[in-house]
C-alpha cells in the first residue's frame, strides 16, 4: 500500500500525483490536480518547519535579551531560544544531507542494474 503521494507508504516527495515535478507549473494553476493541490500545502508546511520556526525561535531569543536587559534570566532565555533555533536548523541541514546520500545510493543502484542488463555503464559508449 502506498501513501497519498505514491512511492513508499506515507512518505512525501517533490513529485506530484501526476508525476510532474513540483514547481514546473505556476502555483496557482490547479488544472489536472488529482490530489486537490495538497502538494503545495505540504511544501508550505515544510518551508515553515525548515526556516520559519527556527527563525522565530532565534528572534524570540533576541527579543528576550533586549527586553530583559543584562539580567541573568534574559541571557539564559536568549541562550535557550537561540540554541533551540540553531539546533532545529542544524537538524534540518543534517537530515537533508542524509537524504542526498540516499539519492546517490539509489542512482548507483540504477547504474549497476543497467550494467547488469546491458553490459556497459550508462555513461559509457557501447563498444563496437
Amino acid at each position: 500500500m502506498s501513501g497519498p503521494y505514491g512511492g513508499r507508504p506515507w512518505t512525501f516527495s517533490r513529485q506530484r500525483a501526476d508525476n510532474q515535478p513540483a514547481g514546473r507549473r505556476a502555483a496557482t494553476d490547479r488544472s489536472g490536480d488529482r490530489d486537490g493541490g495538497r502538494w503545495l500545502l505540504f511544501g508550505d508546511v515544510l518551508f515553515a518547519f525548515r526556516y520559519l520556526i527556527p527563525a522565530a525561535l532565534i528572534v524570540i531569543g533576541f527579543v528576550i535579551l533586549v527586553v530583559g536587559g543584562a539580567s541573568d534570566i534574559a541571557v539564559e532565555g536568549w541562550a535557550m531560544f537561540t540554541g533551540a533555533g540553531v539546533s532545529v536548523l542544524l537538524l534540518n541541514f543534517l537530515y537533508r544531507m542524509g537524504v542526498q546520500g540516499d539519492r546517490a545510493r539509489d542512482r548507483e543502484e540504477r547504474a549497476r542494474e543497467y550494467f547488469d542488463k546491458h553490459g556497459h555503464w550508462p555513461d559509457q559508449r557501447r563498444q563496437a
